[in-house]
């Protein structure tokens, strides 16, 4: 009998270690990374993995500014699990740099698939949102990805030491506008009055690598910040109407329309923005 007691005490002993361990490797598969992830993207509507001094995460977290939307945001790099969340990233979806974005579940992907998306309209039809105008977000509208760096030969280049090409869009003079609106008559005296004019947004990035190029060539432009005047949107119309984009940022060099980020980049790589600035090099 004594035995027999034992034997039942022992077998609970074992089936209670036995618990034990399961309910201690159950709540580390919950708390597992790749398990947190998971949650984090089921629980929000819009999830950046990121990190916060990330130019290309600046670039993703823009769009959805852009969009008056705000994605849940997990930086990485302030959080002690950090490296293994992004491990775990890159084994889940196959990547791990960053930013990573996910819409409902879906795997949008990094910087330059969320601002295809958003140029494309599938950002705001994942959203159910509305579309009226884009900023300049995109490498056709907005150049480079990243913020300029100064190396040596002056010349500005991208943190990954390339710059994003394509063909320079020059309109030899403003055309005529087809409306004579306050707007309009603003956008036509702002561009006949100064040497250098660059319609921008004071958020933007893409703005700051434009004015950056001026500034590295010791000029200063006139900006006119629209997200800082009441009629900024329809100046952005107005400027639509004139140059047949509604990005910014829009630069002008002696009533010539130089183009967006990236037509401004490549116009300085070339040493045409030089020439027409007068400025030997």
């Amino acid at each position: 009998m004594a035995a027999t007691v034992s034997m039942r005490k022992i077998l609970t002993a074992s089936a209670a270690m036995v618990c034990a361990v399961a309910i201690a490797s159950l709540c580390r598969a919950s708390s597992s990374p790749e398990s947190f992830i998971k949650n984090a993207i089921a629980s929000h509507q819009i999830v950046i993995f990121s990190k916060s001094y990330c130019p290309y995460c600046r670039r993703a977290k823009a769009v959805f500014k852009e969009l008056n939307k705000v994605p849940h945001v997990v930086e990485l790099d302030q959080r002690d699990d950090g490296s293994a969340l992004q491990n775990a990233l890159s084994v889940l979806f196959g990547r791990r740099t960053v930013p990573q974005v996910f819409i409902d579940g879906k795997h949008i992907g990094g910087s330059d698939d969320t601002v295809e998306a958003y140029e494309s309209g599938e950002l705001s039809k994942l959203l159910g949102i509305k579309e009226d105008h884009k900023a300049d977000l995109s490498p056709t509208g907005a150049a480079l990805s990243r913020k300029p760096l100064l190396q040596p030969g002056n010349r500005i280049v991208s943190m990954a030491a390339t710059v994003v090409t394509m063909r320079m869009r020059m309109i030899p003079t403003v055309r005529a506008m087809a409306s004579s609106s306050p707007e309009s008559l603003f956008v036509k005296k702002t561009i006949a009055s100064h040497q250098t004019v660059i319609f921008s947004k004071s958020y933007c990035p893409y703005c700051e690598t434009a004015k950056a190029v001026f500034k590295d060539l010791n000029k200063v432009p006139h900006v006119v910040e629209l997200d800082q005047r009441d009629d900024g949107s329809a100046i952005q119309d107005a400027l639509s109407a004139l140059v047949g984009r509604h990005t910014v940022p829009q630069v002008f060099i002696d009533g010539k329309h130089i183009g967006g980020s990236d037509d401004t980049v490549e116009a300085y790589e070339s040493g045409e923005l030089s020439k027409l600035l007068g400025i030997e090099e």
